[in-house]
């Protein structure tokens, strides 16, 4: 097979995040070197001013740019006040929405204080929502809300719920949760609480008269609103329980709301902030009479169907609440602090296994009687069984340990997993996406669980029918590609379509030029706000740890695969100060957990998420590598040998130098960098950095010079420790998973990510020392005297680290060999069934009975067969 080549488009994106690299220059950079011609009206003068920005002005010189828009806005703005008054001034005022809106945007929090004291000020924000512009009125709630001034927020929301429509009835422009969220927590704030509330429950209650007639979306809302007032309210302002034996006037909303609104999709969504908040007796009361309530006497099939599903729901949500559980004494041998559940008084260390088992049981059973009875399923708005699968399959991963117990990010997310559970809820969602294939949120499931279990394959093959594009590849894609590249570095190699093309593509149409082209059109349709929005979108899309994170795979795979790159990491102001973004979007996740509990998507993912810190060491270890292992050109013979060859040298020395100590200030970090990176990268990043320090140590230490003792003993003894930490991890099998019928290539296979790292760090090491040795033989060729060789010690410890790293690659080939015996032998499906099924009785059999046999079995020879994939891309990687 050719070796792959990495794009020089690829190369190019660092290039082009470049372009933007100074922090928070974005509305600047779009005008930079600009000619295009502007409108002479005053605001867009005033956006010019505020976004304009020549390099060749003097330092500091955007604030007087942004105060200039200020003013010019401002002046415009009183004109537009002083006509109303019946007082003339010259100059244009503030005309259009999108005037006034620049007009706040720019002023920020001043100018909408300022608006709340100037009555039938016509560019006011109370005036302007008069008109049907609720716009400014949310932006006005926001800047109050980061500077916490409760009382205007109080006020601005109060006056806006009170505007009535022209037929006396209460205007719905402004009530949305957001609005109403807002007014409620200004109101739990105020001095006199009781009054505040009086008045807020005065203002819902206009709302409720109209309820009857109100738009399916408004009848909802004001079902909210009333459930939001409910549980915010001081206690002495609810109705008192008479009778201990009835639920609780909180647990009554509850009902009606869930009545009112039970086969809706969000019903379960919009009841969870609601639950979390409840006493365990009134959680108690709740769902011991849900299905009663609720459905019990409606004869409609489908509405009993959906109360059945949306109670496993609760039930399940009501595990993650912390009022249903209880510290117990324990004993001193105790590994951990014991919880009583307060349900069915088991203990357990974390959430209730008593409680999960009986709730993926009920689940599962719901899910087999529902299968009898497809008809009954037709006209609903989603198929209950998706939601049942997705309880089922939440409750057996937190059965199966996976980060439920307090860990370092060192250890692997396998580490304290019981591999049965974890096993079966991946088959019950594979089994479900091949019944419901567009059920987006299973399949981000199933791409994370794959990655956990070191099916990249398999992976990508569920990944690639959601079809990622545009805009929310920014925000989706790390979700597939991060650390892609040491997880199945076989799936860069030729003979497929470039794995990251799709996300290059995108980032080099939107980063190749200084400015969105739309900015233009924005500016001649007069609409300024956008143009701020763009250009804030593009500054974080220019330092986007995707961006960052694409270029990274694509070399790392590229080198591991024998492949030329083409370009490199060159130094800029990147890999000094820019702060990365990280915009990687849960949305689309499941989560049934309570505010108290880690989501799902916390759960089930490979590792650290994506950070600055990990972007920067990412770059600055690709850095290193290129100058490691540059070779120059076969014609490149220059005339002052000595001479080139001496600023070559202090070039170097430079370049490690400045590598070593700010890598080195990146793992020192006080905010805990190690704690957003894997254990193997840590161990890996903290080598390069020992590697630049032993390079500059050499370069810097001549033939002549003393014996560097100290720093050339620290550098060759942590590189040493480094990669002994490696293969304890690579060759180690947790104590969990170890017993397993050939646990250990259980773990191996599941564990790619390991053996690539650990890979990827003693091929570093060859290159570094390969590095020295041939510098010095050059120096020798160049001056025979031998005064410009290195020292004979740092010779002799860079020989010494090339065999330990020999030895390294020669057990990781020597691995891979054997993971390649071992997948080529049968029994597999056997041993696949053993593994999920271990128990063979009660809730495996449950799980087995709703799969059906010939499903397990055809799943299992899928995850196999992608192990088999991975295996065969470790073998054909660079291993010298």
């Amino acid at each position: 097979m050719p070796p792959a080549r990495m794009s020089s488009n690829a190369c190019g994106l660092v290039y082009w995040h470049g372009i933007s690299s100074t922090p928070n220059r974005s509305l600047q950079r779009w005008t930079r070197g600009s000619r295009a011609r502007m409108t002479a009206s005053t605001c867009s003068g005033a956006l010019r001013s505020h976004t304009y920005f020549r390099p060749q002005c003097p330092e500091r010189m955007d604030v007087m740019f942004g105060k200039l828009a200020r003013m010019q806005l401002e002046k415009a703005a009183n004109v537009s006040a002083s006509a109303t008054n019946g007082k003339s001034q010259t100059g244009r005022g503030l005309c259009e929405e999108e005037e006034i809106n620049l007009f706040y945007r720019v002023g920020g929090k001043d100018a909408f204080v300022k608006s709340m004291s100037a009555e039938s000020d016509p560019v006011g924000v109370l005036e302007q929502y008069k008109q049907g512009r609720k716009h400014l009125l949310r932006e006005s709630l926001e800047a109050f809300e980061k500077v916490e001034d409760w009382d205007n927020i109080y006020s601005l929301c109060l006056q806006a719920l009170s505007k009535e429509d022209e037929d006396g009835k209460p205007s719905f422009l402004a009530f949305d949760m957001r609005m109403w969220k807002l007014f409620v927590k200004a109101a739990s704030l105020k001095a006199d609480v009781e009054a505040a509330f009086t008045e807020a429950q005065e203002v819902l209650q206009k709302f409720v008269s109209v309820q009857a007639t109100a738009a399916p979306m408004y009848k909802k809302n004001i079902g909210l609103a009333i459930l939001e007032l409910t549980f915010k309210s001081p206690p002495s302002l609810l109705p008192p329980t008479l009778d201990a034996g009835r639920p609780s006037y909180r647990v009554i909303q509850l009902y009606l709301f869930i009545q009112q609104n039970l086969l809706q999709r969000s019903t379960f969504d919009d009841i969870k902030e609601y639950m979390a908040e409840l006493t365990f007796d009134e959680a108690k009361s709740f769902i011991e009479n849900f299905s009663k309530i609720t459905s019990g006497k409606d004869s409609d099939e489908q509405k009993q169907i959906v109360a059945r599903v949306l109670e496993i729901k609760t039930r399940y949500f009501l595990t993650t609440c912390p009022y249903t559980q209880e510290y117990v004494a324990v004993t001193a041998e105790a590994e951990e602090p014991q919880l009583k559940c307060k349900f069915c008084s088991a203990t357990a260390p974390r959430t209730c296994h008593s409680c999960l088992e009986g709730i993926t049981s009920m689940a599962l059973t719901a899910y087999q009687d529902l299968d009898k009875t497809p008809g009954n399923l037709k006209g609903l708005d989603k198929d209950p069984r998706v939601d049942l699968a997705l309880v089922a399959a939440t409750a057996l991963l937190k059965l199966s340990g996976l980060r439920q117990r307090p860990s370092p990010a060192k250890l692997s997310p396998l580490n304290n997993v019981d591999v049965s559970r974890l096993l079966q809820a991946i088959v019950v969602l594979g089994s479900q996406i091949s019944k419901t294939p567009n059920e987006i949120p299973i399949r981000l499931l199933l791409v994370q669980l794959y990655r956990l279990l070191g099916c990249a394959s398999l992976a990508y093959q569920t990944w690639a029918p959601m079809e990622v594009k545009r805009t929310i590849q920014d925000s989706l894609s790390p979700l597939f590609f991060d650390r892609i590249s040491s997880i199945s570095p076989g799936l860069f190699q030729q003979g497929r379509s470039p794995l990251t093309e799709p996300l290059r593509s995108y980032y080099a149409g939107c980063l190749r030029n200084q400015s969105p082209v739309k900015i233009w059109d924005a500016f001649t349709a007069g609409s300024y706000t956008s143009i701020l929005d763009m250009a804030e979108y593009s500054d974080q899309l220019r330092r986007s740890c995707t961006l960052i994170m694409t270029v990274v795979e694509e070399r790392r795979a590229t080198r591991a695969n024998g492949g030329r790159l083409e370009g490199g990491i060159e130094q800029s102001p990147l890999l000094d100060d820019t702060s990365f973004v990280n915009a990687i979007d849960h949305g689309s996740f499941p989560n049934l957990e309570s505010s108290y509990t880690a989501p799902l998507y916390d759960i089930i993912k490979f590792g650290p998420e994506l950070s600055s810190e990990r972007c920067r060491l990412a770059l600055l270890s690709e850095q290193f590598l290129d100058a490691v292992t540059y070779k120059a050109p076969k014609d490149y013979k220059p005339t002052k040998a000595n001479e080139a060859a001496a600023k070559d040298k202090a070039y170097l020395v430079e370049t490690y130098s400045r590598l070593n100590e700010t890598i080195a200030t990146l793992l020192l970090n006080p905010s805990s960098t190690a704690s957003k990176l894997t254990g193997p990268e840590h161990r890996y990043y903290t080598t390069i950095n020992f590697l630049s320090g032993l390079l500059r140590t050499a370069l810097e230490t001549s033939k002549s010079d003393p014996v560097p003792t100290s720093s050339l003993s620290t550098t060759t003894t942590g590189i040493q420790a480094c990669l002994d930490a490696l293969r304890d991890d690579f060759a180690s099998t947790p104590p969990q998973i170890s017993p397993l019928p050939a646990g250990d290539v259980f773990y191996s296979l599941a564990n790619p990510h390991t053996l690539s790292v650990f890979r990827d760090t003693a091929l570093a090491i060859k290159h570094s020392t390969s590095f020295i040795i041939s510098f010095n033989n050059e120096q020798q060729e160049r001056d025979r005297s031998g005064k410009s060789n290195l020292h004979k010690e740092v010779l002799s410890a860079a020989k010494g680290l090339d065999d330990v790293a020999t030895k390294a690659l020669l057990e990781i080939k020597g691995r891979v060999e054997e993971l390649k015996e071992a997948l080529g032998l049968g029994g597999w499906l056997d041993r696949m069934a053993g593994w999920t099924f271990k128990e063979g009785g009660g809730l495996s059999k449950l799980i087995g009975e709703v799969v059906g046999e010939a499903e397990v079995e055809e799943w299992g020879s899928t995850v196999v067969e992608s192990w088999r994939e991975g295996v065969k891309g470790l073998g054909m990687v660079k291993m010298e």
